[in-house]
Parts: C-alpha cells; structure tokens; sequence
C-alpha cells in the first residue's frame, strides 16, 4: 500500500505540474514611467504602486501552489511585445510544460480560484482568454498544441482589436476557446480607485495600495487625479494600453 500511494503520489504531482504560471510584466519602475496610478504622488509614489501590483498578482499565483515563472523586461527577448510574449510562453513550453496561463500585473481582481479554473479548464480547452472592456485581455491559457509562434506574436497586441485578432486566431487554427468574465484592468488613477473599490478580499498589497492612496489630502488627491485624468482622455481621445 505504501508504495502504490508513493506512485499515486508522483502521479498527481506530474499531472499538477504540466501546469504553469507566467507573470509577463514590467518592472517597477519601467512602470511608473509608462502608467499614471496618482497624478499628484510623483514618481516615488506611483513605483510603489506598481511594485505592489507586481506582488499582488505573485501572491495570487503562489496561493495556487502552481510553478511560477516570471518574465521581466530584462528577461525579455524580441524587438517587439508579441514576440518578447511568445518567446517568452515558448520557454516555458520548452521545460515540459503542456499549458502555460499567462497574467500581467494590472488586473487586482484577478483571484487564485480564477486560475484555478482556468488550470482545470484547459484539461478540455485549448485556449482560455480573460478580456478586459477595453478589448484587451488580463489573462491568456494555453495548451502546447494550441501555440503557433509566428500568428501569435503577430496579433494586434496593446490594442483594442487584440479580442477580434484572438477569435480569429482560434478559428483558423481550429482551437477550441473559453472566454471568461470580463475584468477590468488599470487604465487611469480613477479606474485604480474604482477597481480597488470593487475588491473584497484584500491582500496585504492591495492594502499596501490604499494606504498609499489615503494621504491626508486625498480628497484634494483624488480631485486632482480625476480632473487630470478626464482631461487626458478627452484632448488626446486615447486609452491606454490593455493589459496585453
């Protein structure tokens, strides 16, 4: 008996480790120049944010007890971001993995049972996609056979046509696709605050965030922020970027 349970054992452990978790993200700092979580915080301020939100979605992957892998910039290989993702997802196909589930860093309420779900629905689905509302997607899973390098480093990637591009990605290499809930990621300080808002369980770095955010000006922060940002998008008619 002891030696069959040792089998079963290895058995379910390999089965749970053809599995992986990719983090694909930024770092920090790359971030706060690239993103604006508080107008009136500064650069300090907004890097802090970001390292939060890079620990965050760590926390939530590890709760899965699913290996994880990450993917900074300075890990990152190609000149342009479908190919430094692709290449990226492909080394981790290299190590044996059969299914690879693929998040950013700025989607919070993204949940370890969310990618627990996902884990188990790739047991039957080739491709599982998270959208965000502003035709991005927070989270990309993957089976090996339903990863094609060339198509897909070459979709409309950081741009709202990334949903279409994936549906027609999956139709013509006859994938069978899930699409989940649509979660909203992080395009403004106020679409921060409404998300952060939204969250009932919060991890010690989501608390860490409202902490931040909660200086003793906030109401005047937050004016600040939410005329700065209504300002930007209507002069300039621009979103920014989803998460993927």
């Amino acid at each position: 008996m002891g030696v069959l349970k040792g089998i079963l054992t290895i058995l379910f452990r390999m089965k749970r480790q053809s599995t992986a978790i990719l983090l694909f993200s930024r770092t920090a700092v790359e971030e706060q120049s690239a993103k604006t979580f508080s107008y009136s915080l500064g650069k300090k301020g907004n890097q802090k944010i970001a390292e939060c939100l890079i620990q965050n979605s760590l926390a939530v992957a590890r709760k899965t007890k699913l290996p994880i892998f990450t993917s900074f910039s300075y890990d990152q290989i190609g000149d342009s971001f479908g190919l430094r993702l692709a290449n990226a997802i492909e080394l981790i196909f290299s190590k044996g993995f059969e299914k690879v589930i693929t998040i950013g860093n700025d989607c919070p309420n993204l949940t370890s049972s969310n990618l627990l779900e996902v884990c188990k629905n790739l047991q039957h689905k080739d491709l599982i996609l998270g959208p965000t509302n502003n035709g991005g997607v927070f989270l990309i899973g993957m089976n090996v056979t339903s990863f094609h390098k060339g198509r897909f480093s070459k979709l409309s990637w950081e741009s709202e046509d990334l949903q279409e591009d994936f549906r027609k990605y999956a139709e013509y290499n006859l994938i069978s696709s899930l699409w989940l809930k649509n979660l909203d990621d992080i395009n403004c300080p106020i679409g921060l605050k409404n998300i952060l808002d939204k969250i009932f369980q919060e991890s010690i770095y989501i608390k860490k965030i409202k902490h931040i955010l909660s200086a003793p000006q906030k109401f005047i922060q937050y004016i600040f922020d939410f005329t700065i940002c209504k300002i930007v998008l209507r002069n300039l008619s621009l979103r920014a970027p989803p998460s993927f």
